[in-house]
């Protein structure tokens, strides 16, 4: 269970105490699995700068975790906890017009683009 408290220092900072289960997790993976639409790139610089700390130091990414610790979240701006990848949301729909624009080994070269107009959707995830 996720222990959140408001710090009285910072409008926005959180407190969150590592479980048992998380025991020997490294801090970034720790992040990814807690907020997954943080990037590698924003953790990275909020580390640097010091905004995360490990009972009230420094950490870096790679730092692992034990159980009971306090990990200072930083406000991050945004909500991060429920932000979804990019295949969330409804497949495309069946009767949408595909325009593909390649530059593959059948087109003659010469710096012009290739075309073709497609009725249904490419194989991809949703397929």
């Amino acid at each position: 269970m996720l222990i959140h408290e408001e710090c009285d220092e910072m409008a926005g900072v959180e407190q969150s105490k590592v479980e048992e289960g998380e025991a020997g997790m490294r801090l970034d993976r720790w992040f990814k699995t807690h907020f997954p639409g943080l990037g590698f790139g924003h953790l990275q610089k909020l580390l640097r700068s010091g905004q995360v700390r490990i009972d009230g130091g420094r950490a870096k990414s790679d730092t692992r975790i034990e159980a009971g610790q306090l990990i200072r979240i930083p406000p991050m701006g945004v909500d991060m906890k429920g932000a979804g990848g990019p295949l969330t949301g409804s497949p495309p729909a069946a009767d949408m017009l595909w325009v593909v624009i390649s530059a593959s080994a059948r087109c003659n070269g010469h710096g012009r683009w290739c075309t073709s107009v497609r009725r249904s959707p490419p194989s991809g995830p949703w397929a």
